[in-house]
């Protein structure tokens, strides 16, 4: 986990580690819920559309166990949310914002996790 000096920084940048692992669970379940939106607008060979959901499927329950993981203060609960959140960002690298955000809340929540959930 990133435990580094150079990455101490961003603890309160803005707001909480707290705060920033709270929105990176929201983050992840509106990014599984829109993905389902769009896949079901979109017509694919049915190979692909199974990968994606079961993808997106993943990436929602990720987000559920990070909500859960921050609310009620469970440490392996949350750190499985940050390792399942990881697939459909990095699957999915036509969408740049979705692995640039993933790289910078996954930091935060790492930290999160070491230093105030383990």
């Amino acid at each position: 986990m990133c435990l580094c000096e150079s990455c101490e920084c961003m603890d309160n940048l803005c707001c909480s580690l707290k705060a920033k692992a709270m929105f990176f669970s929201i983050w992840t379940l509106v990014n599984g819920v829109i993905s389902i939106l769009v896949g079901i607008f979109l017509k694919a060979e049915t190979s692909v559309i199974c990968l994606c959901y079961a993808l997106i499927v993943l990436h929602i329950l990720a987000g559920i166990l990070l909500l859960l993981g921050v609310l009620k203060h469970w440490a392996k609960i949350f750190l499985a949310g940050i390792i399942l959140s990881s697939f459909l960002p990095y699957m999915f690298l036509f969408l740049p914002y979705l692995a640039v955000v993933q790289v910078i809340f996954t930091i935060t929540s790492c930290r999160y996790y070491m230093l105030q959930l383990k």
